[in-house]
């Protein structure tokens, strides 16, 4: 009865669409969700880094996700959808711009499958699980092992 219990535990997920996939992180690392801006580039910094943006009383770091996941940047989306989800994990703080934001879900933990489907590129190193939501199919991406990686 408790390991049918603890299947059926709910997850509460981010969900974003980049580059024409859905993905997903969980939602107690998202900080905030903020409008749009034009980094300030920052020199000899990888090209994953698109620079920084005014957070507050703080600079943030952008991660150009599209650059780092090795995705097509011709399957961006629409400018004015676009916005910047500040992410923080263990200490890490970073903004990734997302082509649109579509809110919080709760997912049923024993839905989540193993990714099978999102193999593409890079993101298959990141992406642990999968779903299949109101959007499509939405992989689930393990943002300590990303943020790690993409650590400068």
């Amino acid at each position: 009865m408790a390991a049918q219990a603890a299947q059926s535990e709910e997850r509460s997920l981010f969900v974003f669409s980049l580059a024409g996939h859905w993905f997903a992180v969980d939602a107690e690392n998202v900080e905030r969700v903020i409008d749009p801006a034009q980094p300030t580039v920052l020199p000899r910094t990888p090209a994953h880094i698109a620079g920084v943006v005014p957070f507050g009383q703080e600079a943030l770091v952008m991660l150009d996700l599209v650059r780092f996941l090795e995705l097509d940047e011709k399957k961006r989306g629409d400018r004015f959808m676009r916005r910047i989800v500040v992410l923080s994990y263990g200490g890490m703080k970073g903004g990734v711009e997302v082509d649109q934001a579509a809110g919080v879900v709760s997912v049923l933990r024993d839905g989540l499958a193993t990714p099978q489907v999102i193999a593409e590129t890079r993101i298959r190193d990141f992406i642990t699980s999968e779903y299949k939501g109101t959007h499509g199919l939405v992989g689930v991406i393990e943002l300590k092992g990303m943020m790690e990686a993409a650590r400068v």
